[in-house]
């Protein structure tokens, strides 16, 4: 089970939470409710995967091809920050270093 969370939102920016696990199971429910997430805005949105315990491969190619071009992601596991990097897809990793 899954479960997206706006977090934060102003004039410019939406911060979402994705939370719990993403299987094949879930893979229409999610990638439909990410994308009505995504795309109901009309500015940048950010999508903070740190709460995700799980996510297949078919659920990181729908992320790929639902996301803007000014989406970004965060807080993901390595294999999830490869897969879209090496996908050229416009999904953008950001990536926090110390």
């Amino acid at each position: 089970m899954f479960r997206i969370e706006n977090i934060f939102e102003n004039a410019s920016i939406a911060l979402l939470k994705i939370e719990g696990k993403i299987t094949d199971s879930v893979l229409d429910a999610w990638s439909d409710s990410l994308r009505e997430e995504i795309h109901s805005r009309d500015k940048q949105v950010i999508i903070d995967f740190c709460c995700v315990s799980h996510i297949g491969s078919r659920a990181i190619e729908r992320l790929a091809e639902i996301a803007k071009e000014d989406t970004l992601v965060f807080n993901c596991p390595l294999f999830l920050k490869n897969m879209l990097r090496s996908n050229g897809s416009a999904v953008h990793v950001l990536d926090c270093r110390g």
